[in-house]
């Protein structure tokens, strides 16, 4: 070959050094959105949405992108793309690698950037170990009047099978143990968390001293209370006079007491049903929860073509949705083996399909959340609606539209 046709093979704009693979193009995009959630120049709701948006984005890429790539995989071994030369197979661990690291990504800016925003602006969300007695007291109420009557227990076992759990709803799964037989094999148990229910509540404001009483450093609020020191300790004053105690004490009381902002404390719905799943499962010791969500393949395949009532075909397609193949499983960060190993079992799947979360899975909750939080100042300043000036004075709008040209949208 001539040295000159050599260069101008190198040149060709169809090689594939000089594409991008359309699926890892489209993480790319997903990734500008989070960047979003980052901008400080946004005001807080509005990058809370935007988390939000990533994860229902990401939720759409498995069901339709991602199966389809795993369709591909079993149904032609030699497909490759066009463009980039890649096989389905190596398409789908690239897809599943950026994924991975794209989730990790999503749950920090959840923990490190927004939480501790929404922290200065007065919410927190809390988990069930920093709640107080009366608190636990109070969202126990919650639990039987409002979440009890809507949860549906299942333990899976020879005369239960394991039945077809739907795409992106969310499950406590849980490993429960005979009281009475404890030699008895473990049972594989689960809990749908309802999706006709909130997300979020709030936490019931406790009493001073009970308030009090669990002011303690925690992960989540990573706050220190200092302590007065015990008798004994090093640096400790002599014991001041009876006069001088006096005097300090008129002072300080002289002093007008600071005023304590309360913090707008949430909990999530499935911290609530772990706090009193207990309740469900009597006669059986509690001795492992974890909460997981299974992405199903909810790509459409449709023959137009052979079909003989299109509308029986997409029915039939849709139906198929419910019970599709498992693209991906989110699992609570330290979910115990044995319940990740019934669900692998169960859906048939490998591995690679769990995705290991530490943090609340399914953050498309803070779109609603960012919808009813009270802090109207983290967020957009409401559009007021205005009258095109074509159409002031208008009783026709035809007779508006006949005189000129009108965009509507």
């Amino acid at each position: 070959m001539r040295p000159e046709s050599k260069r101008s093979d190198e040149n060709r704009l169809d090689r594939p050094e000089h594409f991008f693979n359309r699926e890892l193009s489209w993480l790319k995009f997903n990734e500008r959105v989070l960047e979003e959630a980052l901008e400080d120049e946004n005001p807080l709701l509005e990058r809370l949405k935007f988390l939000a948006i990533t994860a229902s984005n990401l939720d759409e890429f498995f069901m339709v992108r991602v199966a389809g790539l795993k369709v591909q995989m079993r149904a032609n071994q030699g497909y490759i793309d066009n463009k980039t030369r890649m096989t389905a197979a190596e398409q789908y661990t690239a897809v599943m690698a950026e994924s991975r690291k794209f989730m990790e990504n999503q749950m920090r800016v959840y923990r490190e950037t927004l939480l501790p925003r929404l922290r200065e602006a007065g919410v927190c969300f809390v988990g069930p170990k920093e709640l107080s007695r009366a608190e636990k007291s109070a969202l126990e109420d919650l639990f039987w009047d409002e979440i009890y009557p809507v949860l549906t227990p299942m333990a899976v076992d020879a005369s239960r099978p394991y039945p077809v759990l739907a795409g992106r709803t969310l499950n406590l799964a849980l490993l429960i143990e005979p009281e009475a037989a404890p030699a008895m094999e473990p049972l594989f148990a689960f809990v749908q968390v309802p999706t006709l229910l909130s997300r979020f509540y709030p936490v019931p404001e406790a009493e001073e001293g009970e308030a009090q009483e669990t002011a303690r450093p925690t992960a989540a609020t990573g706050e220190r209370h200092a302590e007065l020191p015990e008798d004994g300790e090093e640096g400790r004053s002599a014991s001041p006079s009876v006069a001088s105690v006096s005097a300090v004490s008129s002072a300080v009381a002289s002093v007008p007491a600071a005023p304590v902002r309360r913090e707008k404390r949430y909990i999530l719905l499935e911290d609530i049903i772990r706090l009193f799943v207990h309740h469900l499962f009597r006669g059986y010791k509690i001795a492992a929860v974890g909460a997981f969500r299974i992405t199903r393949n909810a790509d459409l395949s449709l023959n137009e073509q052979e079909a003989d009532d299109l509308m029986e075909e997409i029915e039939r397609e849709l139906k198929k949705r419910r019970s599709g193949e498992a693209v991906r499983i989110e699992i609570e960060a330290g979910m115990h083996p044995f319940l990740r190993s019934v669900l692998a079992e169960w859906e048939e799947v490998e591995e690679e399909t769990f995705f290991e979360i530490d943090g609340p899975l399914d953050l498309t909750f803070l779109m609603r959340f960012a919808a009813e939080a009270a802090l109207p100042e983290h967020g957009f300043a409401p559009v007021s609606a205005m009258m095109p000036v074509d159409l002031y004075g208008e009783d026709d709008l035809f007779a508006a539209i006949r005189r000129r040209d009108l965009l509507f949208y």
